[in-house]
């Protein structure tokens, strides 16, 4: 009888870590898909490893570990943005060198808020989901404001963006060279994003923000 008990244990613990490792499975291929299939539309032709370390989020799930002060890493982007694509084979790259297990990653091409300045009044143009806006408000006191033609309209997850939180505290970078022409990418470049991204996600990172007091 005991033996039986234990094998259905086993059993259950090898059926859990299958849809575990299965569910990251797919998600790290989903995003190598969801990259490369944009090689032939876009400048900036990117190869993303099937064995990455991107999982899947929503916006309630990421609220919900934001809210938990968890210590997670959270990629911000999409496969059409030229931004995005400078910089996503060096995240990966950086977190297979720093051996780190999960980055999050959500895609913020359809749920943002659009917005525009007409006749001076601002307009919004299109509602950010419940979802999203609430991440705004989380997030508020770290992100960079959503500036249409020279004003400010509010806050915004712009593409690309890293987000760590580590020991409650917050930091944020777009992994970005400042010097980057996204329509002439060289290897310089991105070296400097890669550099960037490198140093950022370090674990002595020291530019940090307070989660309810912000930078």
């Amino acid at each position: 009888m005991y033996t039986v008990i234990c094998m259905k244990k086993v059993i259950l613990i090898l059926i859990s870590l299958f849809f575990i490792t299965g569910c990251r499975r797919t998600d790290s291929i989903l995003f190598k898909e969801a990259f490369e299939k944009e090689n032939y539309n876009n400048s900036i032709e990117v190869s993303i490893p099937s064995d990455n370390p991107i999982v899947y989020i929503t916006e309630d799930e990421l609220s919900s570990k934001i809210e938990k002060e968890e210590d997670i890493t959270i990629f911000f982007g999409y496969p059409k943005s030229k931004e995005t694509r400078s910089m996503v084979e060096n995240l990966i790259l950086v977190s297979e060198e720093l051996k780190m297990d999960t980055i999050y990653y959500l895609d913020i091409l359809e749920i943002r808020d659009e917005k525009q300045i007409i006749n001076g009044e601002v307009k919004i143009i299109k509602n950010g989901t419940e979802g999203y806006n609430k991440l705004l408000e989380l997030l508020k006191n770290s992100l960079k404001d959503y500036i249409v033609d020279n004003q400010v309209v509010g806050k915004r997850i712009y593409a690309p963006t890293v987000l760590k939180i580590r020991n409650k505290q917050i930091s944020i970078t777009n992994g970005l060279s400042e010097t980057a022409d996204f329509e002439n990418y060289t290897s310089e470049m991105k070296k400097e994003s890669y550099d960037i991204i490198y140093n950022f996600l370090k674990e002595n990172q020291t530019n940090v923000c307070d989660i309810t007091e912000g930078c």
